[in-house]
């Protein structure tokens, strides 16, 4: 195998990312002192100093052997800010971390983590860096995402610390992801980092007599009204069209809004937002989905809540109300009013 070639130094502007020096180690012990980068053994004796010098000694080792590890300190008009450590996790994947040694360099240090990850997926041939973060480190996760990192998740209880173990946020880039100068990347970019609500759809389907169609699930023991969750990039009309014909073998038009509601968290299950459509068939049910339908019924409005929950028995003798007084959609919490 050939010999890498030395470690490169990195510029942009002012900010210089290069190799550590053993002139640099003062540095490394004060400002990486808890960083979890380097451990000293204080059984045999061992020392922060001895902690760093290994620290540097591995570093270099890793980048010259096989470069499986590539450390940068972070040098700002000739101060040292931070450093970063590059760890590869396979042939062509990386894990970076960081540790800054002032605590409003976020800026400084979004624009150190890009330059180098361009050099990682430029030069070291790098398709993949993800960073694992503390899930209450607020500022590295600022730093990821304007860096360009996606968020991709939670790790439950993957880190251990003295307090005990903690949830990591991960976040990741590919080398052939949009450059973070394009046009919609930051979007793109925080789009990972907001909170997502589940949706969900449900048709009100009525027949001539004004009885109200039901479903009665596989899987719970309370009647619901057809509809489903909305998938991704799916309209919440789109989506109770498509449920109605998957699960009753039905072909159906949405006449109106009827309802929206928030739904609060319940048993396991976050917050979501439910919308329920007056929906319009020209037919019976059909076939239906065995895997979540075990029959169907049609009820008088007055008498759905013996099979159905209570905040579904709310929900559609409200949404029937609006529908008949012609008030249009109403907004509920709960499937209540609300008591604004």
């Amino acid at each position: 195998m050939p010999t890498p070639p030395p470690q490169p130094t990195l510029r942009d502007g002012s900010l210089v990312l290069r190799p550590w020096t053993d002139a640099d180690l003062s540095g490394l012990r004060r400002g990486a002192l808890d960083s979890g980068w380097f451990e000293t053994d204080s059984d045999a004796g061992g020392s922060a100093d001895a902690g760093a010098a290994e620290a540097l000694v591995r570093w270099q080792a890793g980048y010259d052997d096989d470069r499986s590890l590539n450390s940068v300190l972070i040098e700002v008009d000739g101060n040292v800010v931070g450093g970063m450590l590059l760890r590869s996790t396979g042939a062509d994947t990386a894990e970076l971390s960081w540790q800054l040694f002032k605590s409003d360099a976020q800026l400084l240090g979004a624009q150190a983590v890009q330059v180098f990850l361009r050099h990682a997926f430029d030069d070291l041939g790098v398709v993949r860096i993800e960073t694992r973060i503390a899930a209450d480190d607020l500022g590295s996760g600022r730093i990821a995402a304007r860096a360009g990192m996606l968020k991709e998740g939670t790790a439950r209880a993957a880190a251990a610390t003295a307090d005990g173990r903690v949830d990591q946020v991960i976040f990741a880039r590919l080398a052939t992801d949009p450059s973070v100068s394009e046009w919609g990347s930051f979007a793109r970019v925080l789009n990972t980092t907001l909170p997502m609500k589940r949706a969900i759809a449900q048709a009100l389907i009525r027949n001539d007599a004004g009885e109200v169609l039901l479903c009665q699930p596989t899987y719970k023991r309370f009647w619901d009204l057809p509809g489903g969750v909305v998938d991704p990039a799916e309209s919440p009309a789109t989506a109770v069209l498509r449920e109605v014909h998957e699960e009753l073998s039905l072909d159906g038009t949405v006449r109106s809004l009827a309802a929206v509601t928030w739904l609060p968290p319940w048993r396991g299950w976050d917050d979501a937002t439910l919308f329920v459509f007056d929906v319009r068939v020209t037919s019976e049910p059909g076939a239906l989905q065995p895997r979540e339908i075990k029959a169907v019924h049609w009820r008088a409005v007055a008498d759905v809540g013996a099979h159905t929950a209570d905040y579904t028995a709310r929900l559609i003798e409200r949404s029937v109300r609006a529908i008949d007084d012609g008030t249009g959609a109403v907004y509920l919490e709960n499937a209540h009013d609300p008591t604004w």
